[in-house]
């Protein structure tokens, strides 16, 4: 079950309209309950009052808030002490982010971002980063073209442990990543099919 947090209880450090807001989901995949939640702004240098209040979300639970757009850093703590944070997440206008709480903690951004074509016959391609660097360039080109063409990411990057969803036109297409300390890596002829999915994992070699 997912709970809705409105934005009202973010009132305190989060500015905008309504009409600006995304959302955040924590999903809490342990089988610890989580008793505080924390969010601060990157720039800020403390975490504030806990989001929750009297709250909880249990063991296999999830927990929406509205969330003003913008980079933010995230803290849990559970019923038995432990503590989880999430730095340097970047929230897209629109965008709903997911912090899912697990052996192995990600964020990923759902709101799939098109790399070209028309979206009612896209596929959708997923990059999972689970190297210990950001990835802050990320190039795609059909098989048949001999360049990459412009940056996919813009301005956002896909942290460590987190992913990135797009959608994307059917076909065979090369990728390229670039990481925070200029490694890359390259993916070449992957298939998309209409309404497919494709999951590209990175992993720290």
């Amino acid at each position: 079950m997912t709970r809705l947090l409105t934005a009202l209880a973010f009132a305190a450090c989060l500015a905008g309209s309504a009409s600006a807001q995304s959302s955040l989901v924590v999903s809490n995949q342990t089988d610890v309950p989580v008793y505080y939640f924390y969010a601060s702004p990157c720039s800020s240098s403390g975490w504030g009052a806990d989001r929750l209040g009297s709250d909880v979300i249990s063991a296999d639970d999830s927990y929406s808030f509205d969330i003003t757009p913008g980079c933010w850093d995230f803290k849990v703590k559970f019923s038995d002490g432990d503590e989880l944070t999430q730095s340097r997440q970047q929230v897209r206008r629109g965008a709903s982010l997911t912090w899912t709480l697990g052996a192995a903690s990600t964020a990923s951004v759902s709101r799939p971002v098109p790399l070209r074509g028309n979206s009612g016959s896209s596929g959708s391609f997923v990059v999972a980063n689970r190297t210990d660097q950001s990835l802050h360039y990320l190039y795609a080109s059909e098989c048949s073209q001999n360049n990459w063409g412009p940056d996919q990411l813009g301005s956002d990057t896909v942290p460590a442990g987190s992913s990135y969803t797009f959608t994307i036109t059917p076909g065979c297409w090369d990728f390229k990543v670039r990481f925070a300390d200029g490694q890359e890596t390259v993916q070449r002829g992957q298939r998309i099919q209409s309404g497919g999915s494709l999951r590209w994992t990175i992993n720290a070699n």
